[in-house]
Protein backbone atom coordinates (compact mmCIF):
# COMPACT_ATOMS: atom_id res chain seq x y z
CA UNK A 1 0.00 0.00 0.00
CA UNK A 2 1.15 3.55 -0.44
CA UNK A 3 1.21 6.43 1.99
CA UNK A 4 1.87 10.02 1.77
CA UNK A 5 5.21 10.88 2.95
CA UNK A 6 5.98 14.18 4.01
CA UNK A 7 9.83 16.07 4.23
CA UNK A 8 11.07 15.15 7.52
CA UNK A 9 12.71 17.31 10.04
CA UNK A 10 14.51 17.92 13.05
CA UNK A 11 12.85 18.57 16.09
CA UNK A 12 11.46 16.06 18.03
CA UNK A 13 7.94 16.52 19.67
CA UNK A 14 7.30 13.59 21.97
CA UNK A 15 10.20 11.77 21.47
CA UNK A 16 13.76 12.12 21.55
CA UNK A 17 15.26 13.75 18.02
CA UNK A 18 17.94 12.01 16.26
CA UNK A 19 21.22 13.92 15.37
CA UNK A 20 23.01 14.10 11.78
CA UNK A 21 26.16 12.12 11.12
CA UNK A 22 29.43 13.82 9.04
CA UNK A 23 29.88 11.83 6.01
CA UNK A 24 32.77 11.13 3.99
CA UNK A 25 34.67 13.62 1.94
CA UNK A 26 32.85 14.32 -0.38
CA UNK A 27 30.03 13.26 0.55
CA UNK A 28 27.28 13.74 3.13
CA UNK A 29 26.25 11.78 6.25
CA UNK A 30 22.89 10.99 7.48
CA UNK A 31 21.20 10.70 10.95
CA UNK A 32 18.16 9.41 13.16
CA UNK A 33 18.75 5.74 10.94
CA UNK A 34 18.51 2.19 12.36
CA UNK A 35 20.48 -0.54 11.99
CA UNK A 36 20.48 -4.07 12.50
CA UNK A 37 22.82 -6.27 14.61
CA UNK A 38 23.39 -9.22 16.62
CA UNK A 39 23.80 -12.64 15.22
CA UNK A 40 21.30 -12.38 12.29
CA UNK A 41 23.00 -9.56 10.63
CA UNK A 42 20.90 -6.24 9.28
CA UNK A 43 17.27 -7.38 9.23
CA UNK A 44 15.63 -3.38 9.69
CA UNK A 45 14.06 -2.10 6.81
CA UNK A 46 15.03 1.56 5.32
CA UNK A 47 13.03 4.31 5.15
CA UNK A 48 12.71 7.63 3.35
CA UNK A 49 13.74 10.16 5.83
CA UNK A 50 13.67 13.15 3.07
CA UNK A 51 12.19 13.92 0.18
CA UNK A 52 11.86 16.92 -2.51
CA UNK A 53 10.02 18.62 -3.89
CA UNK A 54 8.08 19.02 -0.44
CA UNK A 55 4.85 16.75 -0.04
CA UNK A 56 1.94 19.00 -1.80
CA UNK A 57 4.74 21.55 -2.80
CA UNK A 58 3.26 23.99 -5.64
CA UNK A 59 5.50 26.17 -8.04
CA UNK A 60 7.75 23.40 -8.54
CA UNK A 61 10.10 24.25 -11.91
CA UNK A 62 9.30 21.71 -15.19
CA UNK A 63 13.52 21.78 -14.74
CA UNK A 64 13.36 20.50 -11.47
CA UNK A 65 14.81 16.87 -9.99
CA UNK A 66 13.43 14.86 -7.11
CA UNK A 67 15.74 13.43 -4.41
CA UNK A 68 15.16 10.80 -2.10
CA UNK A 69 16.87 10.88 1.43
CA UNK A 70 17.08 6.78 2.93
CA UNK A 71 18.01 6.27 6.12
CA UNK A 72 20.52 3.88 5.10
CA UNK A 73 22.52 2.88 2.20
CA UNK A 74 20.70 1.29 -0.53
CA UNK A 75 20.85 -0.89 -3.12
CA UNK A 76 21.46 1.43 -6.56
CA UNK A 77 20.05 -1.71 -8.47
CA UNK A 78 16.95 -1.89 -6.64
CA UNK A 79 16.30 1.38 -7.08
CA UNK A 80 15.62 1.75 -10.96
CA UNK A 81 12.19 -0.27 -11.06
CA UNK A 82 11.15 0.49 -7.59
CA UNK A 83 11.46 4.44 -8.15
CA UNK A 84 8.59 6.03 -10.50
CA UNK A 85 7.21 9.43 -11.51
CA UNK A 86 3.15 9.73 -12.15
CA UNK A 87 1.35 12.67 -14.30
CA UNK A 88 -1.68 12.37 -11.98
CA UNK A 89 -4.12 14.12 -14.67
CA UNK A 90 -3.06 11.48 -17.50
CA UNK A 91 -2.08 8.72 -15.25
CA UNK A 92 1.28 8.31 -17.43
CA UNK A 93 4.39 7.68 -16.04
CA UNK A 94 7.26 10.40 -16.70
CA UNK A 95 10.28 9.35 -18.36
CA UNK A 96 13.28 9.32 -16.34
CA UNK A 97 17.12 9.33 -16.83
CA UNK A 98 19.21 6.71 -14.75
CA UNK A 99 19.29 7.38 -10.99
CA UNK A 100 22.27 9.08 -9.90
CA UNK A 101 23.06 7.50 -6.25
CA UNK A 102 25.48 9.19 -3.66
CA UNK A 103 26.26 6.85 -1.39
CA UNK A 104 27.81 8.75 1.39
CA UNK A 105 24.67 10.89 1.91
CA UNK A 106 22.12 7.87 0.63
CA UNK A 107 20.85 10.79 -1.48
CA UNK A 108 18.75 9.05 -4.47
CA UNK A 109 18.28 12.15 -7.39
CA UNK A 110 15.61 11.49 -9.85
CA UNK A 111 15.58 13.27 -13.06
CA UNK A 112 12.87 13.53 -15.69
CA UNK A 113 13.71 13.43 -18.98
CA UNK A 114 14.29 17.00 -20.80
CA UNK A 115 10.79 18.56 -21.12
CA UNK A 116 8.78 15.50 -19.83
CA UNK A 117 7.65 17.52 -16.98
CA UNK A 118 4.94 19.82 -18.06
CA UNK A 119 3.63 23.36 -16.83
CA UNK A 120 0.62 23.25 -14.14
CA UNK A 121 0.55 19.47 -13.82
CA UNK A 122 0.21 17.65 -10.77
CA UNK A 123 3.05 14.52 -10.15
CA UNK A 124 2.86 11.90 -7.59
CA UNK A 125 6.40 10.31 -6.95
CA UNK A 126 6.40 7.11 -6.03
CA UNK A 127 8.94 4.53 -4.58
CA UNK A 128 7.98 0.81 -3.74
CA UNK A 129 8.75 -1.76 -1.10
CA UNK A 130 11.28 -3.09 -4.29
CA UNK A 131 13.54 -0.83 -2.55
CA UNK A 132 15.98 -2.22 -0.72
CA UNK A 133 18.83 -1.90 1.17
CA UNK A 134 22.55 -3.40 0.82
CA UNK A 135 21.59 -6.48 3.26
CA UNK A 136 18.24 -6.94 0.69
CA UNK A 137 16.01 -5.62 3.43
CA UNK A 138 12.97 -3.70 1.62
CA UNK A 139 11.16 -0.64 2.65
CA UNK A 140 8.23 -1.67 5.42
CA UNK A 141 5.87 0.22 2.61
CA UNK A 142 5.70 1.70 -0.30
CA UNK A 143 5.81 5.47 -0.29
CA UNK A 144 4.36 8.57 -2.13
CA UNK A 145 4.01 11.99 -2.24
CA UNK A 146 3.12 14.76 -4.75
CA UNK A 147 3.56 18.19 -5.94
CA UNK A 148 2.61 20.63 -8.65
CA UNK A 149 4.63 22.38 -11.10
CA UNK A 150 4.58 26.27 -11.61
CA UNK A 151 2.21 27.61 -14.26
CA UNK A 152 2.98 29.69 -17.47
CA UNK A 153 6.52 28.14 -18.96
CA UNK A 154 7.00 26.48 -15.58
CA UNK A 155 11.33 26.40 -15.78
CA UNK A 156 12.79 27.41 -12.19
CA UNK A 157 15.12 30.13 -13.27
CA UNK A 158 16.10 31.31 -10.31
CA UNK A 159 18.87 31.50 -8.29
CA UNK A 160 19.52 29.97 -4.69
CA UNK A 161 21.00 32.02 -2.17
CA UNK A 162 23.23 30.74 0.84
CA UNK A 163 20.55 32.61 3.93
CA UNK A 164 23.47 32.01 6.71
CA UNK A 165 26.41 30.58 8.30
CA UNK A 166 28.21 29.11 10.70
CA UNK A 167 30.89 30.34 12.38
CA UNK A 168 29.76 34.16 11.80
CA UNK A 169 32.28 36.02 9.86
CA UNK A 170 34.76 37.70 11.74
CA UNK A 171 33.94 35.25 15.22
CA UNK A 172 36.38 35.18 17.39
CA UNK A 173 37.54 32.50 19.72
CA UNK A 174 35.97 29.24 17.61
CA UNK A 175 36.71 25.86 18.75
CA UNK A 176 39.66 24.10 17.04
CA UNK A 177 37.28 21.27 16.50
CA UNK A 178 34.37 22.98 14.80
CA UNK A 179 32.68 22.40 11.43
CA UNK A 180 31.24 24.76 9.10
CA UNK A 181 28.15 25.28 8.48
CA UNK A 182 25.45 26.96 5.44
CA UNK A 183 22.03 27.13 4.99
CA UNK A 184 20.52 27.69 1.60
CA UNK A 185 16.99 29.20 0.34
CA UNK A 186 16.01 26.01 -1.13
CA UNK A 187 17.38 22.28 -1.96
CA UNK A 188 20.56 22.44 -3.44
CA UNK A 189 22.38 20.07 -5.68
CA UNK A 190 24.22 17.47 -3.49
CA UNK A 191 26.65 16.55 -6.16
CA UNK A 192 27.54 20.34 -6.57
CA UNK A 193 28.76 21.70 -3.44
CA UNK A 194 31.81 19.40 -2.55
CA UNK A 195 34.05 21.32 -5.53
CA UNK A 196 32.40 24.69 -4.82
CA UNK A 197 33.21 25.13 -0.91
CA UNK A 198 36.59 25.69 0.39
CA UNK A 199 38.48 26.71 3.65
CA UNK A 200 41.55 27.98 3.62
CA UNK A 201 44.38 29.02 6.02
CA UNK A 202 46.38 31.87 4.36
CA UNK A 203 46.98 30.05 0.85
CA UNK A 204 46.83 26.37 2.21
CA UNK A 205 43.27 24.32 1.50
CA UNK A 206 41.88 22.75 4.27
CA UNK A 207 40.85 19.35 3.47
CA UNK A 208 37.09 18.66 5.29
CA UNK A 209 34.26 16.01 5.22
CA UNK A 210 30.82 17.06 3.41
CA UNK A 211 27.59 16.08 4.86
CA UNK A 212 24.20 17.25 3.36
CA UNK A 213 21.74 17.22 5.47
CA UNK A 214 18.10 19.00 4.29
CA UNK A 215 18.82 22.64 3.19
CA UNK A 216 22.25 22.95 5.43
CA UNK A 217 25.41 21.96 4.23
CA UNK A 218 28.21 20.77 6.92
CA UNK A 219 31.95 21.05 6.16
CA UNK A 220 33.88 19.33 8.90
CA UNK A 221 37.89 19.41 9.06
CA UNK A 222 39.70 16.05 8.89
CA UNK A 223 41.73 17.22 11.73
CA UNK A 224 41.52 19.76 14.60
CA UNK A 225 42.50 23.59 13.17
CA UNK A 226 45.67 25.22 14.73
CA UNK A 227 44.86 27.62 17.42
CA UNK A 228 44.59 31.49 16.88
CA UNK A 229 44.70 31.47 13.32
CA UNK A 230 42.42 33.29 10.93
CA UNK A 231 40.49 31.06 8.07
CA UNK A 232 38.59 31.62 5.06
CA UNK A 233 35.56 30.16 4.17
CA UNK A 234 34.32 30.05 0.39
CA UNK A 235 31.29 28.65 -1.70
CA UNK A 236 31.27 29.35 -5.20
CA UNK A 237 28.77 29.79 -8.20
CA UNK A 238 29.56 26.12 -8.70
CA UNK A 239 26.90 25.04 -6.42
CA UNK A 240 23.68 24.67 -8.21
CA UNK A 241 19.93 23.52 -6.80
CA UNK A 242 18.05 21.24 -8.40
CA UNK A 243 16.93 22.74 -11.36
CA UNK A 244 20.77 23.88 -12.39
CA UNK A 245 20.55 27.23 -11.12
CA UNK A 246 24.13 28.45 -9.93
CA UNK A 247 24.16 29.75 -6.40
CA UNK A 248 23.78 33.57 -6.32
CA UNK A 249 27.10 35.11 -5.55
CA UNK A 250 28.66 34.93 -1.92
CA UNK A 251 31.47 36.96 0.04
CA UNK A 252 33.51 34.95 1.80
CA UNK A 253 33.90 34.53 5.36
CA UNK A 254 36.48 34.28 7.98
CA UNK A 255 36.88 33.11 11.67
CA UNK A 256 39.75 33.34 13.67
CA UNK A 257 39.89 29.86 16.22
CA UNK A 258 40.40 30.08 19.69
CA UNK A 259 42.93 28.36 21.99
CA UNK A 260 42.08 24.99 21.79
CA UNK A 261 39.02 23.04 21.52
CA UNK A 262 35.30 23.59 22.25
CA UNK A 263 34.29 20.86 24.87
CA UNK A 264 31.02 23.12 26.04
CA UNK A 265 27.62 21.26 25.45
CA UNK A 266 24.42 23.87 24.52
CA UNK A 267 22.65 25.35 26.82
CA UNK A 268 19.05 24.76 26.98
CA UNK A 269 17.29 26.58 24.23
CA UNK A 270 15.62 30.13 25.01
CA UNK A 271 13.69 31.24 23.84
CA UNK A 272 11.05 28.55 22.54
CA UNK A 273 7.72 28.98 21.13
CA UNK A 274 5.25 28.52 21.94
CA UNK A 275 6.38 28.87 25.91
CA UNK A 276 6.28 26.27 28.32
CA UNK A 277 2.57 26.02 29.30
CA UNK A 278 1.32 27.89 26.48
CA UNK A 279 -2.27 27.83 26.13
CA UNK A 280 -5.02 28.91 23.56
CA UNK A 281 -2.11 28.11 20.74
CA UNK A 282 -2.85 28.44 17.09
CA UNK A 283 -3.10 25.04 15.11
CA UNK A 284 -1.23 25.86 12.32
CA UNK A 285 1.93 27.37 14.55
CA UNK A 286 5.52 26.94 13.77
CA UNK A 287 7.57 25.60 16.68
CA UNK A 288 10.55 27.23 17.33
CA UNK A 289 13.94 27.02 19.82
CA UNK A 290 17.10 29.43 19.98
CA UNK A 291 20.05 28.14 21.01
CA UNK A 292 22.97 30.33 22.81
CA UNK A 293 25.66 28.91 19.68
CA UNK A 294 25.17 27.17 16.03
CA UNK A 295 24.24 23.69 16.11
CA UNK A 296 24.39 20.31 13.85
CA UNK A 297 21.39 20.29 11.39
CA UNK A 298 19.77 16.74 11.67
CA UNK A 299 17.79 14.55 9.76
CA UNK A 300 13.97 14.12 11.00
CA UNK A 301 11.79 14.47 13.61
CA UNK A 302 7.80 14.81 14.24
CA UNK A 303 5.65 16.24 16.21
CA UNK A 304 3.38 13.80 18.01
CA UNK A 305 4.09 11.25 14.80
CA UNK A 306 3.56 14.17 12.55
CA UNK A 307 6.20 15.12 10.04
CA UNK A 308 7.46 18.34 10.30
CA UNK A 309 9.45 20.76 7.51
CA UNK A 310 12.45 22.54 9.31
CA UNK A 311 14.28 25.52 9.10
CA UNK A 312 17.76 26.95 10.48
CA UNK A 313 18.65 30.48 10.71
CA UNK A 314 22.34 30.66 11.82
CA UNK A 315 22.09 34.33 12.24
CA UNK A 316 19.98 33.88 15.67
CA UNK A 317 20.92 29.97 16.37
CA UNK A 318 17.21 29.16 15.91
CA UNK A 319 15.64 26.18 14.75
CA UNK A 320 11.93 27.31 13.33
CA UNK A 321 9.74 23.76 12.55
CA UNK A 322 6.34 24.08 10.47
CA UNK A 323 3.83 20.93 10.77
CA UNK A 324 2.92 19.18 7.39
CA UNK A 325 -0.23 18.82 8.37
CA UNK A 326 -2.36 20.99 11.14
CA UNK A 327 -2.43 20.44 14.86
CA UNK A 328 -5.47 18.88 16.60
CA UNK A 329 -7.56 21.43 18.92
CA UNK A 330 -7.36 21.48 22.27
CA UNK A 331 -4.65 18.55 22.17
CA UNK A 332 -1.34 19.04 24.79
CA UNK A 333 1.95 18.45 22.68
CA UNK A 334 5.34 17.74 24.76
CA UNK A 335 8.81 18.80 23.28
CA UNK A 336 11.77 17.47 23.37
CA UNK A 337 15.38 18.19 22.25
CA UNK A 338 18.41 16.89 22.90
CA UNK A 339 20.91 18.32 20.34
CA UNK A 340 24.77 19.18 19.61
CA UNK A 341 26.77 21.96 18.36
CA UNK A 342 29.12 22.42 15.34
CA UNK A 343 32.44 21.10 17.61
CA UNK A 344 30.17 17.74 18.54
CA UNK A 345 29.20 18.59 21.94
CA UNK A 346 25.81 16.75 22.51
CA UNK A 347 23.58 18.47 25.67
CA UNK A 348 23.74 16.35 28.34
CA UNK A 349 19.83 15.62 28.67
CA UNK A 350 16.94 16.69 26.58
CA UNK A 351 15.07 19.49 27.20
CA UNK A 352 11.30 19.19 27.37
CA UNK A 353 8.50 21.97 27.38
CA UNK A 354 4.26 21.30 26.67
CA UNK A 355 1.39 23.75 25.06
CA UNK A 356 -1.84 22.87 24.55
CA UNK A 357 -3.22 24.00 21.14
CA UNK A 358 -7.25 26.09 21.34
CA UNK A 359 -10.03 24.87 19.77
Amino acid sequence: MIRTVHRMAALLLAGMLAGGCGGGGGGGGGGGSVSGGGSGGDTVPPAITYTTPANSATNVGTNSKVTITFSEAMSLASLGSAITLIDTGSGQPVLLQPIVYDTVNNIATVAPQPNALLANHTYQANVSTAAKDLAGNPLSAGYSWTFTTAVGPGTDVTAPNVTSVAPANTAVGVGTNTSVALTFSEPMDVTTLTNAFTLKAGPTLIPCMFSYIGQAAVFTPLSDLTPGTLYTAEITTAATDLAGNSLAAFPPWSFTTGPGKDLTPPQNPSPVSPLDGATGVSKNTQISATFNEAIYPFLFGTIDGKPAEVSIDYATNTVTMTPAAQLIGNRTYTGSIQLKDLAGNRMAAPFQWSFTTGP
